[in-house]
């Protein structure tokens, strides 16, 4: 699903540590309409949003990051901005059974991401509804 025609594209701050799917990630996300800003490294995704918050409009990050895991990303990201929508995912393990108590996401996905899948949540999720 695309993002409305008439619309600006939702700018998505994605992240994932596996260059691979760092590439891959933005070419589809571009590929379903959105802007993207890809990041390999946290910390440097984190500086990103804290230098510009509002220019964000829905973070998809990894679960499992070095250094600073997805899970503690979000919740920086939800200290400084409540409202973005934030979406998590894994291929390691059921990303739900590693969130922290109290730490709230709008959706959590599972790898491989069906790029059908995908565009449906983020389609949801920007619209105000948790998956």
């Amino acid at each position: 699903m695309r993002p409305d025609a008439g619309a600006a594209p939702a700018h998505i701050l994605f992240l994932d540590d596996d260059p691979f799917l760092s590439e891959l990630g933005p070419l589809q996300l571009r590929r379903l309409g959105y802007r993207v800003t890809g990041f390999q490294d946290s910390g440097a995704a984190l500086a990103a949003f804290h230098a510009a918050p509002q220019t964000f409009d829905l973070v998809l990050t990894d679960l499992v990051m070095p250094g600073l895991p997805g899970t503690a990303l979000a919740a920086a990201i939800r200290a400084r901005r409540p409202d973005v929508p934030i979406v998590l995912y894994s291929g390691s393990a059921p990303a739900s059974a590693a969130l922290p108590a109290g730490l709230e996401v709008d959706a959590v996905l599972q790898k491989p991401l069906r790029l059908q899948e995908l565009a449906t949540v983020l389609h949801q999720v920007l619209e105000g509804r948790r998956c």
